[in-house]
């Protein structure tokens, strides 16, 4: 099956959409005023890290518009559909974050409870459907008979290795269960839904992509745990990365040294899609 131009631009729109909306939504702090997690200005559960996250979004939506190049397509989708598929694990946590913030955490009365969980499951839903469009798209891109893809089985065990150890083992160090922590099953289920999942299948999806579209996908994984640490949130400081952070980061840097490994010549590779 090819892979046009024109579902590459309805993807790329629909990215372009989710970032947008999640752009609005870490605009907006809990008194209804605009600035949010974009300024710290404001009551937020939001942090650096859905900041990055939006802002990666958006741009790969652009490229997605603007390019047909089968690599740079492959790598455009597989930062969007990570990044929309962590915000819209962000968006579903967000909706219980809000209500939990307004009765313990916020320095301000949180006057706009209704609009912000609103905003958050609005959040959910449209980067929910970027993502799974992304998952999509990327699979028959990778299965087309324009830009086959011929990893080694070392390379493949790696990244599904790699994934399954940071989706398994990733919420179990946030929360600290295993050692005595605080940490609950709504705190397990909620790093897993913002971080691990999406992680943990770009790590193992990445193992079936070209080396540039894989390398910019470990990059934005790794990216993104360290960004986590450039500032506090509610959803962080709930959900402390404590150990995930360094295994997520050593995750990607073990699958991207896997793509050193001899890579056999393509089938069939195309540099552009076909119109």
């Amino acid at each position: 099956m090819e892979t046009g131009a024109g579902p590459v631009r309805l993807v790329g729109a629909v990215v372009v959409v989710a970032g947008l909306v999640a752009g609005l939504v870490l605009a907006t702090d809990g008194l209804g005023r605009v600035g949010g997690a974009w300024t710290a200005g404001g009551p937020t559960v939001y942090g650096p890290l859905q900041v990055l996250l939006a802002a990666t979004t958006l741009g790969a939506g652009l490229v997605l518009l603007m390019r047909r190049g089968a690599v740079v397509t492959a790598a455009a989708l597989g930062v969007a559909g990570l990044c929309a598929a962590q915000l819209a694990g962000t968006g579903l946590v967000a909706t219980r974050r809000w209500p939990l913030y307004r009765g313990c955490c916020s320095t301000e009365q949180i006057t706009a409870e209704p609009l912000v969980t609103a905003l958050a499951a609005l959040l959910a839903v449209v980067g929910g459907l970027a993502a799974a469009t992304c998952l999509v798209l990327l699979l028959l891109l990778v299965r087309s008979r324009y830009a086959t893809w011929s990893q080694p089985v070392a390379v493949r065990a790696t990244g599904v290795a790699a994934g399954v150890v940071v989706l398994v083992v990733g919420p179990v160090l946030v929360t600290g269960l295993l050692t005595g922590g605080s940490g609950d099953r709504a705190d397990l289920l909620a790093w897993t839904l913002a971080c691990s999942l999406p992680i943990g299948a770009a790590l193992a999806l990445s193992s079936a992509l070209p080396r540039p579209a894989a390398w910019t996908v470990l990059a934005v994984v790794a990216a993104g745990a360290l960004a986590a640490s450039l500032g506090t949130s509610f959803l962080e400081t709930r959900l402390p990365w404590g150990g995930a952070r360094a295994l997520v980061v050593a995750a990607a840097v073990v699958v991207t040294l896997s793509r050193t490994l001899p890579q056999p010549r393509p089938a069939r590779l195309a540099t552009d899609a076909p119109g």
